[in-house]
């Protein structure tokens, strides 16, 4: 049976230990002055040791539910969002509606419409979707917000429709787009697909349009319970269960 690390790194330090204690035994200048020394690098191994051994096993996990990248908020990351959507050849952005996503993004949009064999799925709630007036209560009525009441929330999920309209204008025609509808669902988070790779915004509870809500990095791995295929695995189900339904735009 192989030793684990940490087995090694404890045997090391137990005969490190006995090999000080004898030359403490000798008690000569020399003899007391290397062990020190020798004790000293030994600690110092140790603790870089142990260290690196608990960094390995992040890193292991970290590796194994596919986290790449970190960013404080959207506005850091949507850069290397767009980059991505216009490199990728299938894209999925599942999203409340994504009206200043949509506007902000539309070269890259275009980019991916046109190319070949390209294939883009967007996913926004529902106008019957009856969370709308649960957000429209929480974000707009109680501060008089008609931008995001439900009204207002009604009106940003026509516009965003509006324009995938206009942008569509540009598909080739060996791409295929599919637009779907989320019927009943609460939105605790969005993501954006880009072929093997996803971004995950987790949604804020605090009514203040201040507090900007994180955005996590994922890629595929071999991992069956990795985010990437949870995410991609609970949109496929939404779908088979009907909760998210494909309409024609």
């Amino acid at each position: 049976m192989f030793f684990s690390r940490i087995n090694i790194i404890v045997i090391i330090v137990v005969v490190s230990v006995l090999f000080i204690s004898l030359l403490l035994i000798i008690n000569t200048t020399i003899s007391n002055l290397f062990a020190a020394v020798f004790g000293s690098i030994v600690a110092s191994m140790a603790v870089s040791s142990f260290y690196n051994e608990e960094l390995h096993k992040a890193m292991d996990k970290y590796n194994k539910i596919g986290l790449v990248n970190y960013f404080d908020n959207f506005e850091d990351a949507h850069n290397l969002i767009k980059e991505k959507i216009s490199k990728a050849k299938l894209v999925e952005i599942f999203v409340m509606y994504g009206d200043s996503f949509v506007n902000t993004s539309t070269i890259s949009i275009k980019a991916l419409l046109s190319k070949e064999n390209s294939k883009f799925r967007y996913f926004m709630y529902s106008l019957e979707n009856n969370f709308i007036n649960s957000y429209g209560n929480h974000w707009g009525e109680v501060e008089e917000n008609t931008k995001y009441n439900k009204e207002g929330l009604k009106s940003k999920i026509e516009n965003v429709k509006k324009d995938l309209r206009l942008l569509l204008k540009t598909k080739h025609q060996t791409c295929e787009f599919e637009f779907y509808e989320i019927q009943s669902a609460p939105m605790s988070y969005s993501f954006y697909r880009m072929d093997n790779e996803l971004f995950f915004v987790p949604s804020k509870n605090i009514r203040s349009k201040a507090i900007k809500p994180a955005v996590f990095q994922f890629k595929i791995t071999a991992f069956e319970n990795s985010m990437f295929n949870k995410l991609i695995s609970e949109l496929s189900l939404m779908i088979e269960n009907k909760e998210v339904i494909k309409v024609d735009l």
